[in-house]
């Protein structure tokens, strides 16, 4: 893709006119999200910058860009130089009268594990550690394997189906909103609500959509109190009673704004993430019928699937950090303050960290070592649960529909448009 490709971007984005262009933009303005062209081979890119500018300025999102694994490791080592504060902050473009709404009626933004740094990010991690525990995150397979079997129970008789809307889409969510303690009835509108957030948080609306959105939002948060407040009181053996009463020594637990949006959180970053894998993952094993044989023959193999499907079609195309101070990276010296995009999908297929990167090998040595859930202090929590999740969607798969097929044509994916994730948006199978 040419750097001036004509491409329609949210109100607010691209270069600023006149503005004096560091020059490795003209190897950072191909980087387009927004783009069609740009998503169905944005590792092409990638491997470009790596090679000619690993860290390289994009005036699209007026941010660096960081493709090396080298120097994306160096960031994810260094959260002091490279901060997450500020992450999920309403964009510039919202309006005055909106925020007035979340600050009188509802929380605005807490510190969440995306938004912190040390050492307030140490005390949310462990406080959070002590509900998120191996034993609880484990404890979901049954529930997440009787998800699954509904759902595939509903088209199993067709024989064909769109997958992600009908499984990879729904399964993740119910199983996320079980995990904070969601009746089942309340999915519909928790995952409307969800949508209400992302809408207020990413992009700019008219003033009737944003009015509306954060009243959505505060409705939302309001959900999420009313259950903590519940557990507070009536404890039971879930997780947010877990939190509520999670505690370190004499220091102050976790306030409902802070579990509030910290839930708001998991369900927006574990689903979207978990739904994007999972898709992309069965994509590769679907195109070539033997990938998905060899899982069929030995479902031992689902779970270095898995690990190889997040290095290879990892669906974070990057997470912003910003600069404490000047500091060079990859030869480029970012100023004090500079918005930096950090891309985990590239750097898992950087060749000087990867053997053939290129190649789908779930036999290859260092499985576990992917970047599929971030590095370091951000590495995901809910990589557990991700991998549970997945895990045990795949094996049901397996179990159920072991002659799964793409249907027949479909060999050029559609990706979703988003800013930071890269995902196929639809999966059309058949089986015999």
């Amino acid at each position: 893709m040419s750097a001036d490709t004509a491409v329609d971007l949210p109100p607010g984005l691209g270069p600023a006119e006149g503005a004096q262009l560091h020059p490795t933009a003209a190897v950072g303005a191909a980087y387009n999200p927004f783009d069609p062209a740009f998503l169905r081979d944005p590792h092409a890119f990638f491997e470009r910058a790596r090679t000619e500018a690993p860290v390289c300025f994009n005036p699209v999102f007026n941010m660096w860009l960081v493709t090396g694994h080298a120097e994306v490791m160096t960031v994810c080592k260094d959260p002091v130089t490279f901060s997450s504060r500020n992450k999920v902050d309403p964009p510039a473009s919202v309006l005055p009268e909106v925020l007035e709404i979340l600050h009188r009626d509802g929380y605005p933004v807490a510190r969440q594990l995306f938004n912190s740094d040390p050492p307030d990010h140490a005390k949310i991690r462990s406080l959070l550690g002590q509900g998120l525990t191996k034993e609880r995150l484990v404890a979901q397979e049954p529930g997440i394997r009787t998800l699954a079997h509904a759902a595939v129970n509903t088209f199993v008789d067709t024989g064909s189906v769109e997958l992600r809307d009908a499984y990879t889409f729904p399964v993740p969510l119910s199983a996320i909103l079980d995990l904070l303690g969601a009746p089942r009835s309340d999915h519909a509108q928790i995952k409307a609500w969800d949508d209400a957030w992302a809408r207020l948080f990413t992009s700019a609306y008219a003033i009737e959509d944003q009015l509306d959105a954060v009243r959505e939002v505060v409705a939302y948060q309001k959900y999420w109190e009313a259950i903590l407040d519940d557990r507070r009181a009536h404890p039971t053996d879930d997780l947010p009673s877990a939190l509520v009463h999670a505690h370190i020594d004499d220091r102050e637990p976790l306030s409902n704004a802070e579990l509030i949006w910290q839930f708001m959180g998991l369900l927006a970053a574990g689903h979207a993430t978990t739904t994007d894998a999972l898709t992309n993952l069965l994509f590769v094993l679907l195109r070539e019928p033997a990938r998905w044989r060899a899982l069929v023959d030995d479902p031992s193999l689902i779970q270095p699937a898995i690990d190889e499907g997040l290095r290879l079609v990892n669906p974070v195309l990057g997470l912003p950090r910003v600069t404490t101070h000047e500091v060079e990276l990859g030869g480029v010296t970012l100023p004090e303050g500079a918005e930096v995009l950090v891309s985990f999908c590239s750097a898992s297929r950087d060749p000087a960290a990867y053997d053939d990167p290129d190649t789908y090998d779930p036999c290859r040595a260092g499985l576990n070592h992917h970047l599929g859930y971030g590095w370091g202090i951000h590495h995901c929590i809910g990589s557990r649960m991700a991998d549970v999740m997945m895990r045990a969607m795949l094996d049901v798969l397996v179990e159920r529909l072991p002659g799964l097929q793409l249907a027949p044509g479909y060999d050029e994916p559609e990706f979703n448009v988003h800013p930071f994730l890269w995902g196929i948006g639809r999966l059309p199978v058949t089986w015999t």
